[in-house]
């Protein structure tokens, strides 16, 4: 009991087989050998879930799982949180990615996952089966069962070959209902049919107080427009412009500027909708953004020391960074600025440079140029 316990405390993820036999033929010999082992590391266990029976296509799906993991520790690889749809008439697999973190099911958590998610206008009349996947994202290890995670109870039938878990539960897509039509951002993938967009690469950057996006596409069969979309939490976006599609069937290259900068993680992707109004998504990509605040050098240039000004607050701790022209770091520092002001250049050789300043709230950069004594 005391081991099981202690195991628990430390959150144990694995143990040595051959370290200490005699501890290992104890925990067997009292009968406790089998909790450790299936307590080691993370253990995911489905405790209920609530599904949408029947929708048109073009309507939407509520998905809502409950989950404890009962292991003495949370998961430390990456791992990704997919809904997969199997047509039982012909074995179609379609897939919705969410933005689900499971490394932050921590040991003893309880787990909510409620999603609505659409069913695309060109799924056909028929049954789908409903599973649950925790794929590595790794492109070699993706839906391949062994680095897939299994839930940890007989509640679901596991498939041995891709790593689903099945929820023992069918949608039944029936296109003479009338339940509404889904106007949300979480779409099921465009599995029937060719996708309208073929995406290249999508890629975004700070540029000093500004966001730039950029993305290509291979081919556009009815596209009608993109929308780039922000997020705070990588959840819940927003519209934040619009941009016409090409429809040109060659390689298509696009840009889009965010001038609406915040400190923190900003979350991006791209929508393309069809002529239809059906939407499909790029991958989502994260940055890193930080204000850029204004920086002046007096006197520029300067023989053995020259003073920064930057408007920042009353007192902050900054990063000094130094760079010669060819990019390598020639002084790196940690200073307490105060009154917005910061003396340099005293241990610098004569030479063009470029300064970086930054702190946990801004960054900021600029040529100086030391000529020494004369």
């Amino acid at each position: 009991g005391d081991a099981v316990n202690e195991l628990a405390l430390f959150h144990w993820s694995f143990i040595n087989r051959d370290y200490i036999n005699t501890v290992w033929d104890a925990w067997n010999a009292q009968g406790c050998l089998m909790d450790v082992k299936k307590n080691l590391g993370y253990r995911i266990q489905l405790n209920s879930g609530t599904f949408t029976t029947a929708v048109k296509s073009g309507s939407s799906i509520n998905i809502s799982l409950n989950l404890t993991n009962t292991g003495y520790a949370s998961m430390f690889n990456p791992r990704l949180l997919e809904f997969v749809l199997i047509n039982t008439a012909d074995g179609k697999v379609c897939k919705a990615t969410t933005n689900e973190e499971p490394r932050k099911w921590t040991a003893g958590a309880t787990i909510n996952l409620n999603y609505e998610i659409g069913i695309p206008a060109n799924y056909p009349n028929g049954t789908y089966q409903l599973h649950l996947s925790l794929p590595d994202p790794m492109t070699n290890l993706y839906e391949k069962a062994a680095y897939s995670v299994r839930l940890a109870n007989g509640n679901t039938t596991w498939d041995n070959l891709k790593g689903y878990n099945y929820l023992g539960f069918n949608l039944t897509v029936n296109n003479a209902l009338t339940t509404p039509d889904y106007t949300g951002a979480e779409w099921f993938s465009m599995c029937y049919g060719a996708l309208p967009v073929e995406w290249l690469d999508f890629h975004v950057y700070q540029n000093n107080n500004q966001v730039q996006l950029s993305w290509s596409t291979a081919q556009e069969v009815n596209n009608d427009y993109f929308e780039i979309e922000k997020s705070g939490d990588g959840k819940s976006f927003i519209s934040i412009g619009k941009i016409n599609s090409s429809t040109a069937q060659t390689i298509n290259h696009y840009e889009f500027n965010d001038y609406v900068l915040a400190n923190g993680i900003a979350y991006y992707r791209i929508a393309q909708y069809d002529v239809d109004g059906s939407p499909s998504y790029s991958k989502v990509v994260s940055l890193h953004t930080t204000t850029v605040h204004s920086l002046a050098v007096a006197p520029n240039p300067f023989k053995e020391e020259t003073i920064l000004f930057v408007d920042v607050n009353d007192q902050e701790r900054v990063t000094v960074i130094i760079n010669d022209l060819n990019g390598k770091t020639v002084l790196k520092e940690e200073h307490e600025i105060t009154g917005g002001s910061l003396f340099i250049g005293k241990k610098l050789l004569p030479g063009i440079y470029i300064v970086h300043l930054s702190s946990d709230t801004f960054m900021t950069y600029a040529k100086i140029v030391k000529t020494g004594a004369e």
